[in-house]
């Protein structure tokens, strides 16, 4: 390379230098950004079905439990539940992703243990001609009160703590976890076919 080639070569050089840095500089600017909007989806998503999950067992819960069939012959995981409200509370259990067997409370999925366990209510109701509906939960009379035939059945998840999957605290605020709550109703079928249990709320 002859004396007068060198100096554009080196301000050939330090330009594409430049160039380099620069791109790395604007790569760093669009990626934040993108993670960001990738880590809010990801977020969105996951208290979507949490939330759908939910849902669905507490119809699971309802549906079970206005039959009156007390042990379930369809699973029989959950055979030794003992009264109407703990299997529907089991029904719960397994429909949002709890192993199956006969332990109490199940493990696994979105409500395992007895922590999950403890989120579960069961109430009953019945209707007293005036378009209200009178809680009669901890009636032990079978005949005429909790799960008598025509009576309401709620089943609720109170306040699951719905935990963000993604640590991004730098950039938004989930220090403290949200709380959903999912509720599913139903009237009570006239078949009665349960143990001699009173439930338990």
């Amino acid at each position: 390379m002859t004396q007068t080639k060198l100096p554009k070569y080196r301000a050939t050089e330090r330009r594409r230098r430049g160039q380099r840095g620069d791109e790395i500089i604007e790569f760093i600017f669009v990626m934040i950004p993108m993670f960001m909007m990738i880590f809010v989806y990801l977020d969105i998503a996951w208290a979507i079905f949490s939330k759908a999950t939910l849902e669905q067992a507490c119809r699971v819960g309802v549906r079970y439990g206005i039959t009156n069939t007390v042990p379930d012959p369809n699973n029989a995981g959950l055979s030794n539940c003992g009264d109407l409200t703990t299997c529907v509370k089991m029904h719960v259990q397994w429909a949002a992703g709890g192993a199956g067997g006969t332990a109490k409370p199940l493990s696994g999925g979105l409500l395992g243990g007895s922590a999950g366990y403890s989120l579960i209510h069961v109430h009953y109701y019945q209707a007293n001609g005036t378009l209200t509906l009178t809680d009669v939960t901890t009636s032990e009379d079978y005949a005429g009160g909790a799960n008598a035939g025509q009576n309401v059945m709620v089943v609720s998840v109170d306040s699951y703590p719905l935990t963000m999957l993604v640590p991004t605290q730098p950039f938004y605020n989930n220090a403290t976890s949200s709380l959903v709550t999912v509720t599913s109703a139903d009237t009570i079928s006239g078949v009665l076919t349960y143990p001699d249990v009173g439930p338990t709320p």
